[in-house]
């Protein structure tokens, strides 16, 4: 079939001398001298052929499964020259690869251009279709060679064709620099908040105040809160060790309104429920589990979360707002002791086995809780304390044995104001 242009209207020629009007169906007017066409009648299309597993465990001739990189090898080719493969099944059905060395081709569709045809332009045009149009089946994609050799392909003279492919090529290499560029600037976003969070837990953030509180008053009236609460109750005790804090060496120096304390001097350690599968319901009380806690310090909840029975509802294993849930026990080295931040509280939720929840005894150090479970100074005492080969496990005398620096009350709040003015200019430079 052929095209051909009236000053009204564009036609497709049958065979035969029949003729149907698809003005309608051509998606863009074209420039002079450009022409509509079917991809058939510019490109000869091959099919893929079956090669053995022993001529790919032989051979040096990459084998492309369709329009992807080759994870194989075999020992002949089907093609030798510029082509363009395109997938025709599975998760990478439609997509294209371009080749100017020898490959052999197995499920997918080779193209081959004919004279006049760019086959560097032929790929460009194609990577730049949308893929939701050439795509079958939901369960396992597919794209038929039909609909790939009928569709309208807008072809230029061959001059302009190469003019556009090293134009094309020429803004590539500004877009890989402005992709380097970004990824290296989100890199480099990550280093400076930990910096940030680094100076913050140093006291070198924000200078101090001589009219502020100083923090061993904030101390007193914390263990003050504890020692009620504890009064008569011995299962509600501390887990930190009796060893004070004064007598071990610190770390780095911090300023003198400043005070090393343990963590557990300041926060209750919750552990979580433990269940076995066959208690497991469809709905309930909802369980959080290693999986909920990502990297981003977000808690995540997902429809295939476990439920349990309401007779598990235990409102101390809730989650709270201010709380912060840890990675109690995984097989990942990188992922113990990973830290959430719950900003809201969450009723009906709790957590299980595997994590621990970290809850200020009061509100007045709750914002201070996050500035020391997302920096590296928490995440270094996390690596030296975390126990098991196969399962790594992080005991709450580890976290409640954690030496940290406590700002005044009002320092605390002008470290977190001034963290959160910090990262607002970091998170701009990477829009």
């Amino acid at each position: 079939m052929e095209f051909y242009a009236s000053d009204r209207a564009t036609y497709e020629k049958f065979a035969g001398g029949l003729g149907k009007d698809i003005s309608d169906d051509l998606p863009f007017d074209l420039p002079q001298g450009w022409v509509w066409c079917h991809i058939k009648e510019v490109t000869l299309l091959k099919r893929g052929e079956y090669v053995t597993r022993k001529q790919i465990q032989e051979g040096e001739i990459p084998v492309i499964l369709g329009g992807q990189e080759p994870a194989y090898y075999c020992n002949k080719h089907n093609h030798d020259g510029p082509c363009v493969v395109i997938s025709r099944s599975g998760a990478s059905a439609g997509f294209a690869s371009y080749w100017e060395s020898p490959i052999f081709v197995t499920d997918g569709c080779l193209f081959e251009c004919l004279d006049g045809l760019s086959t560097k332009f032929f790929f460009y045009w194609y990577k730049s279709f949308p893929l939701i149009k050439l795509q079958r089946g939901t369960g396992m994609p597919h794209v038929q060679a039909q609909i790939l050799n009928g569709l309208l392909f807008p072809l230029p003279p061959h001059a302009e064709q190469k003019r556009i492919v090293s134009k094309i090529e020429e803004l590539f290499v500004y877009t890989d620099k402005i992709g380097k560029a970004s990824d290296g600037l989100a890199q480099a976003t990550q280093r400076i908040d930990k910096k940030i969070l680094d100076l913050a837990i140093r006291g070198q953030l924000v200078p101090q105040d001589p009219n502020d509180e100083p923090a061993c008053e904030l101390i007193k009236r914390i263990e003050a809160v504890k020692n009620a609460t504890n009064k008569g109750n011995k299962s509600s005790r501390t887990t930190a060790s009796d060893r004070p804090a004064y007598e071990i060496e610190p770390p780095f120096e911090i300023p003198d309104s400043w005070e090393w304390v343990k963590l557990g001097k300041l926060v209750k350690i919750i552990a979580g429920v433990s269940y076995q599968k066959d208690d497991v319901t469809t709905n309930g009380v909802r369980i959080l589990r290693g999986g909920n806690i990502k990297e981003d310090a977000n808690i995540h909840l997902f429809d295939d979360d476990v439920f349990l029975p309401l007779s598990y509802a235990n409102e101390e294993s809730t989650i709270h707002s201010g709380d912060i849930v840890i990675v109690a026990s995984t097989g990942s080295s990188t992922v113990i002791g990973r830290p959430a931040v719950a900003k809201e509280a969450l009723p009906g939720i709790q957590i299980g086995a595997f994590l621990r929840i970290v809850r200020p005894v009061v509100a007045e150090v709750e914002s201070w809780m996050p500035v020391l479970f997302l920096g590296d100074y928490y995440r270094r005492h996390i690596r030296g304390k975390s126990k098991g080969t196969n399962i790594k496990n992080l005991k709450a005398e580890y976290l409640s044995d954690l030496l940290i620096p406590l700002p005044p009350v009002a320092e605390q709040k002008r470290i977190v104001a001034k963290i959160e003015e910090l990262r607002a200019m970091t998170r701009a430079l990477t829009k």
